[in-house]
């Protein structure tokens, strides 16, 4: 391409009197500002419900805001009250002290508009954007304003076009120079925008309307604002627009509307195109394509130029001569805009939808039925996943609108152990501490028969394999295990004896909130090891159902009595000293021990001792874990995720469903649905009215519920 190119001087529309008079001509679009008229309604209506003030005013923005004045809100479905919901706008300073008055200029809109304080200054934004900035366009804000202050010169008048919080300079603007009274002699406030800076193109855009603070004001009182408006035009139409996306590569033809001329409407343009508009690029390629001083510039409006890169991004401008042919020169050139499109051999695709929320039961499928908007060519690839993908089965993950099989695969939960650790204790450098109160503040003595005598069993006590030996050299290690616990700092040393003067084992165990259900599994895992300076019998760790706290009247620990095992662990091998061991216990489901259901669960560890032999044994113990395969709600939720590509757009363009999986389809009705409602008389919520019902019903039949004394809430 050549690289020739005029150097022009720019003007704005501002600077050009006949255009400014053209561009009112062309048919504005309006772009809807929400709330602009500021309607007040009902609170907790979700905004159906309008609100007229009487006698009142409101102080703010957002939800149920409270009344001031005396008065009350008078509500479109014949109630009143004293608060109102002020949607769509947010504060920005001030807006404290703006208030929300019935003397607005919107019959339609209950009279209301947004009064804002001259001196301290109230100013409110637009809550969501209005779309993003667009190129080469003139947009106009406006208002109707009412009020004393207007025409005050020390009064400042907030009406912005903002993106990136940073109010845009308009072109021009209208503000009126008289005062009026307030909810009278309406004056419209406006001001005009032309979008030719790159640097604010796609950015959000909100509104701020308000006052100052305008503290030199000399008139007090207030403005009130009234029926915020924003208009956009187009003037110069331009195919390809800024950013478009151009397919398939190849002859373009550019077209755009003129601007019109002062001689007879004509006009002369020069139309450069290019891959790098920077005059100081050693890549700057801008070609002449349209030559104003040729025959083809006069009142041209399309022009096709070779954009065959693939793919490729091209810049195209316009810069016109209004002012007759004899005025074709750098004075009289109008520059508008620089816009760029880029080629691309395949649009992106436009949309994807997953489809909706759905709700199923374990292992029946759900016909999926996902939408994808494409007006690319080449073909597209779908990928579905799931999370968790355990027990998800695609027909074909590769599909559009497969269908999808769930199956509720037990998921193991932790089960709080407190102090599982043997953390609640601090052991300074004494190593250990001896107990005879308790444990821990959750753990106990067992006693599985209830026979045992306070004192009877061998001590046990927290302990810290880390610390020095605390002058107990030959009992003690420096570094027991390697100077680890196996969870935290500390571990606890747990002892027994059942010789002739004591008589009965120790251990130590724990009554948890948690209670059994024979219908799942649980497993309990404990980490257990042998000291270098003790002797040693084994251990035995044990899950069960039931038991019972027992308080001590002496010096000695309170201990849990009973409970029955359904599961445990238990070994006399003699292991390596000082390394950590797993026992691990496992329990499965078991419809024999229905009858312990509902029993607290108990974890009970007991070190074996060696029969006739005087001396304690001990394990060591840290780390107690319990977990179930028990669900922890009437339900699970599964995401599907859609991911679309295609041959040229390899970045997955994503949407989500969410599956929710109960158990059978009588739960999924009853709690994903709410059916329940429907069959009233299902006492026992299994969604069929039979004989069980009527049992349910029976039991209960002439059953005084009345309180017999007070009792405490």
């Amino acid at each position: 391409m050549s690289t020739g190119k005029r150097n022009k001087t720019v003007l704005t529309l501002a600077a050009v009197a006949m255009v400014v008079l053209a561009v009112g001509q062309v048919q504005a679009e309006s772009i809807e500002v929400p709330n602009g008229d500021f309607q007040l309604y009902k609170p907790g209506t979700d905004y159906t419900v309008t609100a007229t003030l009487s006698g009142a005013y409101a102080v703010g923005v957002g939800d149920n805001v409270a009344l001031s004045g005396g008065g009350n809100a008078n509500y479109s479905d014949g109630t009143s009250g004293g608060s109102v919901d002020v949607p769509s706008w947010i504060p920005v300073t001030g807006a404290a002290d703006g208030q929300f008055l019935s003397n607005g200029v919107d019959g339609s809109a209950g009279l209301n508009g947004f009064g804002a304080w001259a001196k301290t200054g109230n100013r409110i934004q637009s809550a969501d954007s209005l779309g993003d900035l667009k190129a080469g366009r003139i947009y106009t804000l406006s208002s109707v304003i009412s009020g004393p202050i207007i025409g005050d010169p020390d009064c400042i008048f907030v009406l912005d076009l903002v993106t990136d919080g940073v109010a845009l300079t308009p072109s021009s603007s209208v503000t009126p120079t008289t005062g009026t009274s307030p909810g009278e002699d309406w004056q419209v406030i406006s001001r005009t925008y032309e979008t030719t800076t790159v640097d604010d193109f796609g950015k959000p855009v909100t509104i701020v309307v308000g006052t100052g603070p305008s503290p030199d004001a000399t008139v007090a009182g207030r403005v009130v604002f009234d029926n915020v408006m924003l208009d956009v035009e187009n003037p110069m139409n331009p195919f390809p627009d800024y950013g478009d996306l151009i397919k398939p590569p190849g002859d373009v033809e550019l077209s755009w509307t003129n601007w019109p001329g002062v001689d007879a409407n004509d006009v002369w343009v020069d139309v450069w195109f290019g891959t790098e508009p920077n005059e100081l690029s050693p890549n700057y390629d801008m070609t002449l394509v349209v030559d104003a001083t040729s025959a083809g510039g006069k009142n041209a409006t399309s022009v096709i130029v070779d954009a065959s890169g693939d793919p490729e991004t091209y810049y195209w401008e316009v810069n016109s001569y209004l002012n007759g042919e004899d005025k074709i020169n750098d004075a009289n050139a109008l520059k508008w805009v620089l816009w760029t499109f880029t080629t691309t051999p395949d649009l992106p695709i436009e949309s994807v939808d997953a489809g909706e929320d759905m709700i199923t039961w374990s292992g029946e499928p759900v016909q999926l039925d996902a939408t994808v908007v494409d007006d690319g060519e080449s073909a597209l690839t779908y990928a579905w996943s799931a999370d968790p993908a355990d027990g998800v089965v695609f027909s074909d993950a590769g599909a559009e609108d497969p269908s999808v099989t769930i199956t509720r695969i037990p998921a193991w939960v932790d089960i709080t152990v407190p102090d599982a650790s043997f953390e609640t204790r601090s052991i300074d450098d004494t190593h250990f501490v001896w107990l005879y109160s308790s444990l821990s503040p959750d753990w106990r003595f067992p006693d599985p028969d209830g026979t045992a005598t306070p004192g009877t069993w061998g001590y046990s006590f927290p302990w810290n394999p880390g610390l020095g030996d605390g002058g107990r050299t030959g009992n003690w290690t420096a570094d027991g295990f390697g100077g680890n616990a196996a969870d935290g700092n500390n571990c606890i040393v747990v002892g027994s004896r059942t010789y002739a003067d004591a008589g009965h084992p120790g251990g130590l165990a724990q009554l948890l909130d948690a209670t059994y259900d024979p219908e799942y599994s649980y497993k309990l895992s404990v980490k257990v090891g042998r000291t270098g300076w003790r002797m040693w019998g084994g251990y035995k760790v044990e899950l069960l159902a039931g038991g019972t706290e027992e308080e001590s009247s002496t010096q000695y620990s309170d201990k849990v009595v009973g409970g029955t095992v359904i599961g445990q662990d238990m070994s006399t091998d003699t292991p390596d000293a000082e390394v950590w061991n797993t026992s691990m216990v496992t329990v499965l489901p078991n419809s024999a021990n229905a009858g312990l259901a509902g029993e607290p669960l108990q974890i009970r560890v007991t070190p074996l001792t060696i029969p006739n032999d005087p001396n304690t044994t001990y394990v060591v113990v840290d780390d107690v874990k319990l977990s179930t395969d028990a669900p922890p709600a009437v339900f699970f939720p599964v995401v599907l995720t859609l991911g679309v590509t295609d041959e040229y757009n390899m970045t997955p363009l994503e949407d989500t469903l969410t599956i929710d999986v109960y158990d059978d389809p009588c739960k999924a009705a009853i709690f994903g649905m709410s059916l329940d409602a429907d069959n009233p008389i299902d006492y026992n919520k299994d969604c069929i009215v039979n004989l069980k019902d009527a049992a349910v019903m029976a039991a209960k039949w002439a059953v005084d519920n009345s309180l017999t004394e007070p009792i405490a809430k």
